[in-house]
């Protein structure tokens, strides 16, 4: 039982939630919180600054050329490359066009094991074809994850988030665990793939690192192709591991209310 307290005349009395209403508060902040959190328990937490391999937009292309291992290609024309203060931008006139690192010698190329690439990137409205891929070719598998106007999918449509990517800049990294062989797909910190991951997309004889518009088509629907804009911030990647991005700081409060949740239960136990 609880005392109340006095002051004056006035009464005030310290009230605590039932237990049923802490037991319901626990469980919804708890499971809100891993929702927003998104992290895997088999990787490692890792923020893309401190990646082995870093290229802002002016560290692919110099204005005339692309440059450290950087190629721009596609059919059949370049991604027609041009600077924006220190991003790059791919402005297509024709069917494809990307970045890539495919030349044998590489950091990309000498990876083994697991790996994670994160890219910082705008999209351009292109009547609902505008977008990009990551593509991640490496241990004789790949996956391509396809970054569209208004949602983020596998090559084979597969939908894993639902958000508007047009006109602003996001975060999206795509990882490789190669103990449990699966790869996993985050978008501004979190996490929108299953927490087990998903399977490769399909085998691959090719050791390679794309970023743009590689496919005419995804389950059926017109992708990229002319008029096509995608504006990089910076292209990051390391070989050593597969990472998680550092929460946000939204995720981080809402962690921080399951601890107070927990406390309260504590408190009234």
């Amino acid at each position: 039982m609880y005392k109340s307290c006095r002051k004056g005349s006035t009464h005030n009395h310290l009230s605590y939630p039932s237990p049923m209403k802490l037991n319901t508060l626990l469980l919804t902040t708890s499971l809100v919180t891993l929702t927003a959190v998104g992290a895997n328990a088999s990787l490692s937490v890792l923020s893309s600054s401190a990646f082995q391999n870093k290229f802002n937009g002016s560290d692919i292309f110099d204005g005339t050329n692309a440059i450290n291992g950087w190629a721009g290609t596609g059919s059949p024309n370049d991604p027609g490359l041009a600077l924006s203060g220190s991003n790059v931008s791919l402005n297509l006139t024709g069917t494809n066009g990307w970045i890539q690192h495919d030349n044998d010698a590489t950091p990309w190329e000498l990876g083994t094991g697991s790996w994670t690439v994160e890219v910082r990137a705008m999209v351009s409205s292109n009547a609902g074809a505008g977008g990009f891929t990551i593509w991640g070719a490496l241990n004789g598998e790949r996956n391509i994850m396809t970054i569209r106007e208004s949602s983020v999918t596998d090559l084979a449509g597969n939908v894993f988030s639902v958000n508007n990517n047009v006109g602003e800049f996001h975060d999206f990294r795509l990882v490789y665990d190669g103990d449990d062989d699966a790869y996993h797909y985050f978008r501004d910190g979190s996490l929108i793939t299953p927490a087990g991951g998903i399977d490769q997309q399909a085998g691959s004889g090719n050791t390679r690192l794309i970023i743009g518009d590689c496919c005419t088509g995804i389950a059926g629907e017109t992708f990229g192709g002319p008029d096509t804009v995608v504006e990089l911030e910076y292209v990051r990647y390391d070989n050593t591991g597969a990472f998680s991005p550092v929460p946000e700081p939204a995720s981080s409060l809402l962690v921080m209310l399951g601890a107070l949740a927990l406390g309260l239960r504590r408190r009234r136990e």
